[in-house]
């Protein structure tokens, strides 16, 4: 009987510690793959790599993230990411500054889908291109992963195969039960 019950421990234990280990994505992101036709895994994989933050409650995308000429930069406000949004881009030029959760680069997709680097600061709009942008590139692949490559580096090569290594390392903690249905959205 002792044995039978270090048995159940240690399954529970390893139970448990699974679980401590696996990530679900927030219900936003279900809505938004749905809407967009793409794995909602890849969607959050692809946020996390881009904008992954440590808040006090875990780790997680934050859409107020900016990469500047190589510089990441994250703010406490979308005022703040705002102002700086619009001055990198006045000083930079597009191509060098990637703006909010997806990390969409102004001059190569954000002038294409928003008015200004503020409004591509939405988070609800800023992944629903990034998923948009995942898709088209598994339109052109056939393949997820490969998508993911090229959602970082559209021309492929060392860079798109580094980030899809990365993408793969977050997909092994993402559980997503197929029945699972967002009890709530952000509606901005």
């Amino acid at each position: 009987m002792k044995i039978h019950g270090l048995i159940l421990a240690l399954i529970l234990s390893a139970l448990h510690s699974l679980q401590a280990h696996s990530e679900t994505p927030p219900p936003t992101y279900f809505q938004i793959a749905a809407q967009e036709g793409v794995p909602v895994q890849y969607l959050y994989a692809v946020a996390q790599t881009e904008s992954n933050t440590e808040l006090t409650i875990g780790f997680y995308p934050w859409p107020w993230t900016l990469n500047v000429a190589g510089e990441s930069k994250r703010f406490a406000t979308y005022q703040e990411a705002c102002n700086e949004a619009s001055l990198a881009v006045s000083k930079h030029g597009g191509k060098s500054v990637d703006i909010g959760i997806g990390q969409l680069n102004w001059g190569y997709n954000g002038h294409k889908y928003f008015r200004s680097p503020c409004d591509s600061l939405m988070p609800r709009r800023n992944l629903e291109v990034a998923a948009t942008l995942l898709r088209t590139h598994y339109q052109a692949t056939g393949d997820w992963l490969e998508a993911a490559g090229r959602y970082h580096r559209p021309a492929g090569g060392e860079p798109a195969k580094k980030y899809m290594k990365e993408i793969q390392r977050r997909l092994k903690k993402i559980t997503v039960n197929p029945v699972q249905r967002p009890p709530y959205v952000v509606a901005k």
